[in-house]
């Protein structure tokens, strides 16, 4: 079985070996992507002919991927584990790796949305976002810009609507 990664906002990516290739469907659109490059740390890649180069840092079944400004975080699903549904109770956002705290994007009171950016973080010279995973309102703030962070460290604690 192809192995699926499940992006912070939900979207579901499979990537397959194709011949000498890889085909990466995302959210049931595919693309088929020819690996020109992969190093410990980095991937340069094409999808069509354009050329991409990727940054990429993991922990555990976490993947980081920073790509043109952007860093997506990827978790490997678990088919046996039921997901608990979006929305309920309070959630209190932790840190997924050892990183620095850049930006506190709210305030304990704030109402915020479904993947609104609450805390940013750097680690291996990679912006990693924090989002909000369902709609409701920040509870406590538990970090500071400049603040050094370990993985599992609470951020945030975020109440449902």
């Amino acid at each position: 079985m192809a192995p699926e990664f499940r992006y912070q906002s939900g979207e579901v990516v499979r990537i397959e070996r194709q011949g000498e290739g890889y085909q990466v469907t995302i959210n049931g659109r595919v693309y088929p992507v020819t690996v020109e490059r992969f190093a410990p740390g980095e991937l340069t890649f094409s999808i069509e002919g354009e050329r991409y180069h990727a940054q990429i840092a993991h922990e555990g079944g976490s993947r980081w991927v920073g790509l043109e400004g952007e860093t997506y975080h990827l978790i490997r699903s678990d088919p046996t584990r039921r997901r608990r549904a979006v929305g309920s109770g309070e959630a209190s956002l932790a840190a997924t790796m050892h990183s620095q705290v850049v930006q506190v994007a709210v305030a304990p009171g704030e109402k915020v949305t479904r993947g609104q950016t609450l805390v940013t973080l750097e680690a291996m010279k990679m912006e990693l976002r924090v989002t909000a995973p369902h709609e409701g309102t920040v509870i406590k703030v538990l970090c500071s810009p400049g603040q050094v962070v370990e993985r599992g460290q609470p951020l945030v604690e975020l109440g449902a609507e």
